[in-house]
């Protein structure tokens, strides 16, 4: 299995194991987001959109709230560039990247 799809795995047991309904091709929902890099730590509520299905698109992730500005840190994560994995005990879903934005290395954390 390939990483992308392995991504795409992780967020479709994140939002089953957190009963989100699945919609086509685009789901929404609101969650609590934790953003840690050397450039910031920011917690705050978010929207967030899932992409489930499109070409070069399915897994695409996005926040969308006051405390995350795409300007100041990444608020659109995809299956092929970042790493998902969704903890099934705390049921949240951890996004891992890298950039030079984020100053280095940044975790992503999505819970509701």
């Amino acid at each position: 299995m390939d990483h992308e799809h392995a991504n795409i795995i992780e967020v479709i047991n994140f939002l089953e194991g957190n009963n989100i309904e699945k919609d086509i091709p685009i789901t929404c929902f609101d969650g609590l987001v934790e953003y840690i890099s050397p450039k910031v730590n920011i917690k705050g509520k978010a929207k967030i959109s899932v992409s489930l299905k499109g070409y070069m698109s399915e897994g695409t992730i996005e926040i969308f709230g006051n405390d995350f500005e795409a300007t100041y840190v990444h608020t659109q994560f995809t299956a092929k560039f970042q790493t998902y994995k969704y903890n099934k005990i705390d049921k949240k879903l951890e996004i891992n990247g890298s950039s030079d934005k984020m100053q280095g290395n940044y975790i992503v954390t999505i819970s509701v």
